[in-house]
């Protein structure tokens, strides 16, 4: 650290432990403004090079910083004031006179301005100083960066500027892009995406869905937050969390809690198969069926083959409650659409079926 810096440095941190809050303007330009310029190589004592009470169309811009041929323009307010409402005046006098640096500060707060670049005054923001809140060693540094003598005659100052400014707009636009972009890729979901999920979701749970499983949930799951797409894992999306020992929970009767015989995911998977498999379309019976023996090995077992209190064999209960959770997510058209008691696929689902 140089010579320079420390002292910058130094100056900060008596700042922070200083009350400084109740500073009129006067005070604030004295004791805060004037010694920081001062210790970034500002001759302060020069008014040519220091001008106090710049004219600039009938008004008066605080400060005019000259070194060669470029400009600072400083406004100062007192340490209590609140910056908001000052800075469209401030850069309207620095776009009269060209100048290509501007800031804005109550002693405390310091935000900085590229006056020339288009948009409003918040677009026009590249940085903002908090001399109260922030680490003095990098205050010091953005200080140096922006506003030393030396970084202004040179013309650093300005190109450390504007790279800081053009990185927030691309932040600006990736931001804005980001929930965009996810929500086209999980619309129109991409083979490797659709893949790495099947992969991951089997790698944690055991059980390895299909890829009208995945397209479904994706889908779902558009123009949700992203952050809690990103934080919810296949193991809470596809509820197959349990082993492959257990059994996965779901309320079937009014009258309580039962267990479907079979984890969901499967359940899913096959009345979808059984439906591709009879085109799209069947009654319940039939579909029945062929869910049997698409999972037949599963079904055979004593638990699934139980009679509930309503005198209904569980498995045919879960399968008939896979139905409804596939008609919800838009698998399967509801009754209106397909007539009673046939059960059969969206068109959508259909040729996303056949295609895979």
């Amino acid at each position: 650290m140089t010579v320079a810096r420390s002292k910058l440095v130094e100056f900060i941190k008596e700042l922070k432990s200083t009350d400084i809050m109740g500073f009129d303007e006067a005070k604030t330009k004295q004791m805060i403004v004037l010694r920081i310029l001062d210790l970034l190589g500002w001759n302060i004592f020069d008014v040519d090079e220091v001008v106090p009470e710049y004219g600039v169309s009938n008004r008066r811009v605080d400060y005019s910083l000259v070194a060669g041929n470029n400009k600072v323009f400083l406004e100062v307010k007192k340490t209590g004031e609140n910056l908001e409402g000052h800075q469209g005046q401030l850069l309207m006098y620095a776009f009269e006179e060209g100048v290509k640096l501007a800031i804005l500060t109550n002693g405390i707060v310091w935000q900085f301005f590229l006056p020339l670049k288009e948009g409003k005054w918040e677009q026009r923001r590249f940085f903002t100083i908090d001399i109260l809140r922030q680490n003095a060693e990098e205050v010091a540094q953005r200080f140096e960066d922006f506003l030393s003598k030396e970084n202004v005659m040179s013309g650093v100052a300005i190109n450390k500027a504007e790279e800081v400014l053009e990185i927030q707009k691309k932040q600006v636009v990736i931001t804005e892009t980001l929930p965009k972009a996810w929500n086209e890729l999980i619309s129109k979901p991409d083979e490797r995406l659709v893949e790495l999920l099947i992969d991951k979701t089997e790698k944690m749970c055991g059980y390895r869905p299909s890829k009208i499983e995945v397209i479904g949930f994706l889908e779902r799951r558009v123009k949700l937050p992203l952050l809690n797409i990103l934080t919810e894992t296949p193991k809470n999306a596809y509820e197959a969390a349990e082993s492959v020992t257990k059994t996965t929970k779901t309320t079937i009767d009014k009258g309580g809690d039962e267990y479907t015989c079979v984890p969901r995911i499967l359940l899913r998977e096959a009345v979808v198969k059984a439906l591709g498999k009879l085109g799209g379309r069947a009654p319940r019976k039939i579909v029945h069926e062929k869910v049997y023996e698409i999972l037949k090995e599963c079904l055979e077992k004593p638990r699934c083959q139980e009679k509930l209190p309503s005198g209904e064999i569980r498995w045919k209960k879960d399968v008939d409650w896979t139905r409804d959770q596939l008609k919800i997510d838009g698998f399967i058209k509801p009754p209106e659409e397909s007539g009673r008691g046939i059960w059969e696929l969206t068109k959508k689902r259909l040729g996303v079926l056949q295609k895979n």
